[in-house]
């Protein structure tokens, strides 16, 4: 815990002097913090900026310890991967944490919130009618299917549900214009 507080201390610092707006912090300020942990010995990374990635260098699922030798199954202590691993999951959770505060996901839209109910109601009412994802095979005719004609039997449902799919959304769309229409 004390070697996060001073990770984090630019960030705390930033927070405290813009506390009144949207975005608390910067790229910059992000990017500062992640150099401040790669010098502390935190992770290795490097920073591509042309590209604008980051790329962490460490190498977590090496099979050898920090002496040199091979790891041995029954070893008492365990390697360094292991806690490598843990590290790293832990900092991608945070930058992806830190992602949501700085860009929070955005709402989706009154006409895409409207799409979605619709099409959710066509595929609800599709397979309350029975048009759901069952394959149509009589059961006289099951013993003499082999595994090719059931295979086109599948494609066949397959692209039948697509073109349903396809329609029900223009069937949305066209719902969707005539209210607005109406409007």
């Amino acid at each position: 815990m004390l070697r996060m507080k001073p990770l984090s201390s630019p960030l705390r610092d930033a927070a405290e002097k813009d506390a009144g707006s949207a975005h608390l912090y910067s790229a910059e300020q992000v990017e500062q913090s992640i150099i401040f942990a790669v010098h502390a010995g935190d992770f290795l990374a490097r920073i591509d900026h042309a590209a604008g990635e980051l790329a962490f260098i460490d190498e977590p699922f090496n099979l050898e310890d920090g002496s040199g030798g091979p790891v041995r199954e029954d070893a008492v202590q365990c390697s360094a991967s292991p806690m490598v691993c843990s590290h790293l999951s832990m900092i991608a959770t945070t930058l992806h944490n830190t992602l949501h505060v700085l860009e929070p996901p955005s709402e989706p839209s009154a006409c895409e919130q409207y799409e979605r109910v619709t099409t959710l109601v066509a595929a609800t009412e599709a397979e309350r009618d029975g048009g759901g994802c069952m394959l149509k095979a009589h059961l006289d005719t099951l013993a003499e299917l082999n595994t090719d004609s059931l295979v086109q039997l599948q494609v066949k449902q397959l692209e039948k549900e697509k073109k349903e799919r396809v329609l029900c959304g223009f069937r949305a769309w066209d719902m969707w214009l005539r209210s607005v229409v109406q409007l």
